[in-house]
């Protein structure tokens, strides 16, 4: 870190503790803050008068108490660019030109800090294009978190604390579907409404939680409607090797299934169907889907931009654009597949067209 090269470990050792507050789970940030104050206080052992004392500047969380369950967690501001270049020794523009220095590794042996930006383990494993975003609730540190796909990795882009909620039950996965002055509208994986989120103290029906009237702000900014997909997770430790290896097999399944559909390959297509979805009279379910695709024509199917979020070891979410064209129909939808692990392979057990999207002019 520049600080460390020349000699303001003060200042270190402050961006380090904001972005250990920022992202707890950063084991990187935390050993580099441990190396740093032992640093600090071996110089305040030598020269104690000239060494300025630490400071931590928080912003106050706005509080208040409506009839809903309040938290009492810390608030937490969106990733400032000094914690997030502390944390990861990311380049940061330099003269407000937009001009990025190269990172700089610490000189002291004891504090080599890897210049590479980690990827996020909490389920959203695979988004894209680049540019993306998505979000998270943590439902055990009580914030929201945005995340945003680079061209290395998912990275974080801000977390914000919850200063209240009201939800009667937490769904897993929702999508933005309505970004609105004074609420952001979320749906699930069935097209139904089934979250709301508010600044201060708003009334509102319904599941609920709030932000601060900034923090609401901020994240209304960064947010689009059919674009941005929100998880609900209880713990921010996951094996991320593993997610991957599963957002790798379902990517696979998913194009495999538009390839089946896109040739009119029945058996291999209603094959990617669980027994959950098609229902008891699995006859009857296949009949009527022989028929609509002998009816069809010439079918072409075309997925972009999927996005797979992981939900434990055993479901997922995907969510993309399709654009379906046929003899008798053409259409361009955003659609959402739930996907269960069903022996060594996995079934889609609900798919719903959550919108559809007009013709451009």
């Amino acid at each position: 870190m520049v600080e460390v090269e020349q000699g303001r470990l003060a200042e270190a050792t402050e961006q380090l503790r904001r972005a250990v507050q920022l992202r707890p789970e950063y084991e990187r940030a935390k050993m580099n803050l441990r190396r740093v104050e032992a640093l600090l206080a071996e110089r305040v052992e030598k020269a104690p008068a000239q060494v300025q004392p630490t400071s931590t500047p928080e912003r106050a969380g706005k509080t208040s108490t409506p009839p809903v369950q309040p938290t009492s967690t810390a608030p937490v501001q969106p990733t400032s660019t000094a914690a997030g270049a502390a944390a990861e020794n990311i380049a940061t523009p330099v003269n407000g030109k937009g001009s990025a220095t190269k990172p700089v590794i610490a000189a002291t042996p004891q504090l080599a800090v890897e210049a590479e930006q980690k990827s996020v383990s909490l389920g959203i494993v695979a988004l894209e294009p680049q540019g993306a975003t998505a979000c998270a609730i943590d439902t055990v540190e009580r914030r929201v978190c945005v995340y945003t796909r680079t061209a290395e990795a998912i990275v974080a882009g801000g977390c914000y604390p919850i200063t209240a909620s009201h939800v009667k039950a937490w769904p897993r996965w929702l999508m933005v579907a309505a970004n609105e002055r004074e609420r952001i509208r979320l749906v699930d994986e069935t097209g139904q409404r089934r979250l709301k989120i508010a600044p201060g103290h708003a009334a509102a029906p319904g599941d609920v939680i709030w932000l601060s009237q900034e923090d609401f702000a901020s994240l209304r900014a960064k947010v689009a409607p059919w674009r941005t997909s929100w998880l609900v997770v209880g713990t921010s430790k996951r094996d991320a090797a593993a997610d991957e290896g599963t957002a790798a097999a379902i990517k696979q399944t998913l194009q495999g299934w538009r390839s089946a559909w896109e040739q009119k390959a029945f058996d291999d297509y209603v094959g990617y169907y669980s027994d959950a979805f098609v229902g008891p009279d699995r006859a009857h379910w296949r009949e009527r889907k022989r028929t609509l695709l002998e009816q069809s024509g010439n079918i072409s199917v075309q997925i972009e931009g999927p996005s797979i979020f992981i939900i434990d070891g055993t479901m997922a979410i995907t969510t993309f654009e399709q654009r379906y064209r046929s003899g008798t129909t053409v259409s361009h939808d955003v659609k959402a597949i739930r996907w269960q692990r069903e022996g060594a392979g996995w079934k889609i057990t609900a798919e719903t067209v959550l919108t559809e999207i007009p013709p451009g002019p």
